[in-house]
């Protein structure tokens, strides 16, 4: 589906409006380990990581590892459940 904002076509993709002429930024050094961490902790504990055990990994904020798992999603690295759904990622193979 798409819908028309300021003259330019605009394509709905998991209730986000994304331009298609848009450029992706190639992945971060940071999604990088972020996502190394992810692999890793998954493949000791059997289950994902929290929000604050990503944080905490980096030392950085949750807010900001919530800005690299939206990231990692649009790029196709992550998959996330959605608002509301504990530790709900899921890796695409990707990486």
């Amino acid at each position: 589906m798409f819908k028309l904002n300021n003259g330019n076509i605009m394509y709905e993709d998991r209730g986000i409006y994304t331009c298609p002429f848009c450029y992706i930024r190639p992945i971060t050094k940071k999604e990088i380990e972020l996502l190394s961490f992810v692999k890793e902790y998954n493949r000791e504990y059997k289950v994902m990581p929290r929000l604050i055990d990503m944080a905490e990994y980096q030392k950085t904020q949750v807010s900001l590892i919530h800005r690299r798992i939206a990231s990692l999603e649009r790029k196709g690295y992550l998959l996330h459940g959605g608002k509301g759904i504990w530790r709900g990622i899921m890796l695409t193979g990707k990486f």
